[in-house]
């Protein structure tokens, strides 16, 4: 029996240390909110040679700028529209691609951890609900057998001394 108690309490820790590392990063891990910009204000910007690196996430719409030192801006972001990628719209506003420094356009693989956190944050508040649930009717399923054998007694055998 020692085994599985210290199996429950070591469970509800890792539980709450995950929960708590799942608020941290939701709430206080995030950077500042990038600047929003138009794509034409940053294809401006790229001809003028401000940008440092262009990065997309594949699959998203959202690109996000990184100015070069000496422009003295914070990072940027910027919505491409649907239906096309990065190099064509740059194209639609006259910046040419291949005169683009190499490495100044990068394309990253989608992160897989966006669908786990979100898997989590809808897993982890049902099993703390249903844990609750679960540890209740326990509770009342002990108290009902308490109060269901109250006034069964047996008689005892007193002897007198």
């Amino acid at each position: 029996m020692p085994d599985q108690r210290w199996i429950r309490s070591s469970l509800v820790w890792i539980v709450l240390i995950v929960a708590l590392l799942a608020m941290w990063a939701t709430f206080i891990g995030t950077d500042a909110a990038p600047t929003p910009r138009s794509i034409g204000q940053v294809a401006q910007e790229v001809r003028d040679g401000k940008v440092q690196t262009l990065v997309q996430s594949d699959g998203s719409r959202e690109v996000r700028v990184k100015y070069a030192q000496e422009a003295g801006r914070r990072d940027a972001v910027t919505t491409i529209p649907a239906e096309t990628d990065l190099l064509t719209v740059l194209k639609t506003y006259g910046v040419d691609p291949s005169s683009l420094p190499p490495g100044m356009i990068e394309f990253q693989p989608a992160s897989s951890w966006g669908a786990w956190l979100s898997t989590l944050s809808f897993i982890l508040p049902t099993l703390f609900l249903v844990g609750i649930f679960v540890f209740m009717m326990r509770q009342s399923q002990g108290s009902n057998n308490q109060a269901m054998s109250f006034g069964k007694s047996r008689a005892r055998l007193f002897t007198a001394n």
